[in-house]
């Protein structure tokens, strides 16, 4: 089961959960559980035990942040080099309402991949993000992806500007976003031209407004 999203009601120490399983939600209402700095609290599904700790501190909209701590990503030992097999390795959701989890369904290799979905949104906005650093010698960021919605990514090196890859124009580097609708139902390979950058760079991926998105990524090498 992957954690899809959570609410907690602090006054009354209720924590409601609620976890996918395939095509199934189950919610959960947690009832014990104790306060503190930390917050630990136990409970069940209809079929399945769960557990959560949370640590007082800031907000984040990252909804995975248990798995990796994303500003410790470049030299985070838990990164697998864009698999997703230990982790969601930095990526985060980078606006409410956007969910990110790693994924068994129909993987492009090993065991997990990573997913980005969410409902239909209002204007055009980020949808997740990462940082990734480069473990080549060519000037490509390679990924596979599959999914629908209107996608668009784009990259910056660390205090440069905005290159964006947009499909209506087979993902060439240009000024700016253009958002067409995909369904890519089989995993397609892509590779985005950063230029001769070094260190480490921001990948993020847009959605356009007015279409809900389910984005599968796999396999991302810079």
């Amino acid at each position: 089961h992957s954690l899809e999203r959570f609410t907690i009601d602090l006054e009354n120490l209720v924590l409601t959960l609620s976890c996918s399983d395939e095509d199934t939600i189950y919610d959960t209402t947690m009832l014990s559980g104790t306060g503190g700095e930390d917050f630990t609290i136990k409970g069940y599904s209809d079929h399945l035990p769960l557990f959560a700790r949370f640590v007082k501190g800031p907000f984040s909209f990252d909804s995975s942040r248990s798995e990796v701590i994303p500003q410790n990503i470049s030299q985070s030992a838990e990164c697998d080099e864009g698999g997703f097999e230990q982790s969601t390795e930095g990526w985060i959701c980078s606006n409410s309402g956007v969910y990110i989890l790693r994924d068994t369904a129909g993987v492009a290799g090993g065991k997990y991949s990573l997913r980005i979905s969410g409902d239909a949104r209002e204007k055009n906005s980020s949808a997740s993000k990462a940082v990734l650093v480069k473990s080549g010698d060519k000037d490509l960021l390679n990924l596979k992806v599959r999914g629908s919605g209107k996608i668009s990514f784009r990259t910056r090196p660390a205090g440069g500007a905005w290159t964006y890859y947009n499909f209506p124009n087979g993902l060439k580097p240009s000024k700016s976003a253009s958002y067409s609708e995909i369904n890519l139902k089989n995993w397609k390979e892509l590779s985005l031209e950063t230029g001769s950058q070094n260190g480490e760079i921001e990948l993020e991926v847009r959605v356009g407004k007015g279409a809900p998105f389910c984005l599968w990524v796999d396999d991302v090498r810079w």
